[in-house]
């Protein structure tokens, strides 16, 4: 039996003994290669300037610094968006103001954006989810007309264009993360894009100050990155993962995110930002990024022709949802949600996952009602909707459009025996 990974890492083999090999060779931080990183990347995005940072957090956490934003201050952002932003807000004692999304593609909902305007409003952080630009014309009007900083979260959207302009190029300011499974992923790290010179320049003399990583901490980097490139193969996954997945879907766990949370650190805060993430970009990581970011399009390509069979079957289903593309727009699908009809979320998963298909639900959540946000509590009921229905695809390099059409075919069978179960 065929088996699919729940995401594949893109990066190969050669990226990892290439990283062995500068660790041992090469100096760890001459800031050379991080610079022409930088340049090329802001090129790619459609941006006169590039800074890379430790994390696609710490990236949010460094514009909101700059961009002038005191305790107590107030952000937009949607609802429907991964946790980590909004406790970055929290971690810097600024206010998160959630609004909710549209029904038609996920994101965040403009006209709701200038009901939740006050006077303490200074930014709105409109997440592109999946890929999936979000509708930035009417968001950048409102901030024109209030005088509000747009930090475009682009975590999930790297290459996508609204409009013909790449995102990450549309606001003040915006974040990306490089973090091993994106569509750009390296050992880690983050970059910020912008074409505001005067907060480039605060930005770069901010990270500058910072300390080098050391060889340790990278080769731990190198290491974890490593296992999860094997451990996502489809040949590992088959004999590894794959049957502690199974097992745990049948306890009503997800094993994998069980692991993922045992291993994250809490390192103590310095001014609301771990001090983890208070190191320079290394070398290593912008060398191997360099040489990526020349398949990004290719890689892109790849992906959005999986979705198109997806796209394709669940078309054709009635009661299944996707997220509705503007013909304006290009979705570079770092992630593919369905929204699903479903009594027993659980058991699907089951049925999914004993025929070879790893899936994922609420790996974006209604933060509204997350417990670190309570007091930022708002009813979203179309975030809610989507974290309840939305069941997460794979989609990884390995993968052809037959496979997607299988997943998918595969998929809708399981909902017709669920549906005749009820």
């Amino acid at each position: 039996m065929k088996v699919y990974p729940r995401e594949t890492l893109n990066f190969a083999s050669r990226d990892i003994t290439h990283a062995l090999c500068s660790l041992i060779a090469s100096p760890v931080d001459r800031g050379e290669d991080v610079r022409i990183f930088e340049q090329q990347f802001a090129r790619r995005m459609g941006c006169d300037h590039g800074i890379a940072v430790s994390s696609g957090r710490f990236a949010l956490a460094l514009i909101l610094q700059k961009g002038g934003l005191q305790p107590g201050d107030e952000v937009i952002l949607p609802s429907f968006t991964y946790h980590a932003v909004p406790r970055i807000l929290v971690a810097m004692k600024l206010k998160p103001v959630f609004v909710d999304s549209r029904e038609s593609d996920f994101t965040i909902d403009p006209a709701l954006v200038e009901q939740s305007i006050t006077s303490r409003t200074k930014a709105i952080i409109p997440t592109h989810l999946y890929g999936q630009p979000a509708e930035m014309d009417a968001i950048i009007d409102i901030a024109e007309q209030h005088d509000l900083l747009v930090i475009e979260d682009c975590a999930q959207a790297m290459g996508a264009t609204y409009h013909g302009r790449t995102v990450g190029s549309l606001g003040d300011a915006a974040m990306f993360s490089l973090a091993i499974a994106k569509n750009l992923g390296g050992f880690g790290g983050g970059i910020i894009t912008t074409n505001d010179s005067e907060l480039a320049e605060m930005l770069s003399a901010e990270v500058s100050s910072f300390p080098s990583r050391t060889r340790l901490s990278l080769l731990r980097s190198v290491f974890v990155s490593s296992m999860y490139w094997f451990l996502s193969h489809p040949t590992a996954f088959k004999y590894t993962t794959y049957p502690l997945i199974y097992a745990s879907r049948y306890m009503g766990i997800d094993a994998i995110d069980l692991i993922l949370d045992s291993i994250r650190r809490r390192p103590k805060n310095r001014g609301g930002v771990p001090r983890s993430m208070l190191k320079r970009f290394p070398d290593l990581n912008a060398r191997i990024l360099s040489h990526r970011l020349q398949s990004l399009d290719r890689e892109t390509d790849g992906r959005i022709a999986l979705a198109e069979a997806y796209n394709a079957v669940f078309e054709q289903i009635p009661g299944i949802s996707i997220a509705r593309l503007d013909p304006q727009n290009h979705n570079t699908y770092t992630a593919y949600g369905v929204r699903v009809p479903c009594q027993d979320p659980g058991q699907l998963q089951k049925i999914l996952i004993r025929k070879g298909i790893d899936t994922r639900m609420k790996y974006m959540s209604a933060c509204s009602e997350l417990p670190p946000f309570q007091d930022s509590r708002v009813d979203c009921p179309v975030a809610r909707r989507l974290t309840e229905e939305l069941v997460h695809l794979p989609l990884a390099p390995h993968m052809d459009e037959e496979d997607a059409r299988h997943i998918a075919e595969t998929l809708r069978m399981a909902i017709i025996g669920e549906e005749k179960q009820s």
